[in-house]
């Protein structure tokens, strides 16, 4: 039987895969009309007549996504997003980490980088609503990555600023700077307000001698010694915790809702 780790990697290749396959061989191919985050980086320039069929379906399923992560978390970033994957795998070029691995981003640092997706959700909603859209998927990795967009010198030196910095901080793009990730953590929020259950990692006390190794190889930078139930929104559930501890079943991944 395959083991939820190696189903994990099954599932982000493939989705992988078919994600280079359509690219390659979509005609007039738009990379966002597949993207979840479409209706905020296009905007009402995406759903104006004869356009909007396109869009719909891309609007329909970011929505969906959203809502269904109140209830088990980022796992469409840790399981099904093609960016969220290949960012992933690019931190496997760092020749240093293994050495970086113990040397973890102070919390208070984490904290205030973290914010960075949130302005970006701010600034790409507000060039939305003012049909300034463009000025975005000119930027916008995705569409750069899927020459969906013209190339640009600052749309370059902001890929270049992505790969780099996916090569040596792990989900470089996903902890800091993907505004999709911000409306996935909005909805977390709303969630946990209105008391909905979610899925969730938990921590047996008991068992757990706080050697840290869960943290050391957390792709988010997440405290996870500090909680019973990792209640961390930005938890993608990618198991590498789970996988790292020593100590047998003291990390699990329960379905039942807390």
């Amino acid at each position: 039987m395959i083991n939820k780790f190696t189903l994990r990697r099954i599932i982000q290749i493939g989705v992988l895969i078919f994600s280079a396959a359509v690219v390659i061989k979509a005609l007039d191919f738009i990379a966002h009309s597949y993207c979840p985050y479409a209706l905020i980086c296009f905007g009402a320039r995406g759903l104006r007549l004869g356009s909007w069929p396109i869009f719909l379906p891309a609007i329909i399923a970011g929505f969906l996504i959203a809502l269904i992560t109140i209830f088990i978390g980022r796992r469409f970033c840790g399981y099904i997003c093609p960016l969220g994957t290949l960012v992933e795998y690019l931190n496997l070029l760092n020749p240093f980490r293994k050495r970086f691995l113990p040397k973890r981003i102070p919390l208070m640092i984490e904290r205030r980088l973290r914010l960075g997706k949130y302005l970006i959700l701010i600034a790409t909603l507000t060039m939305a609503l003012l049909f300034w859209g463009y000025l975005y998927y000119q930027l916008c990795p995705v569409m750069l990555l899927t020459f969906s967009a013209e190339l640009t010198l600052w749309g370059i030196l902001v890929l270049l600023f992505v790969i780099i910095g996916s090569i040596f901080i792990n989900r470089f793009w996903c902890r800091y700077l993907c505004p999709y990730a911000a409306i996935l953590n909005c909805f977390q929020f709303i969630g946990k307000k209105t008391d909905l259950k979610r899925s969730k990692i938990y921590r047996n006390l008991e068992v757990c001698n706080d050697c840290r190794c869960c943290e050391l190889n957390c792709q988010m930078n997440i405290e996870i010694t500090e909680q019973e139930y990792i209640e961390d929104f930005n938890c993608i559930y990618c198991l590498n915790c789970i996988k790292a501890c020593p100590k047998e079943a003291c990390l699990t991944l329960t379905d039942k809702m807390k």
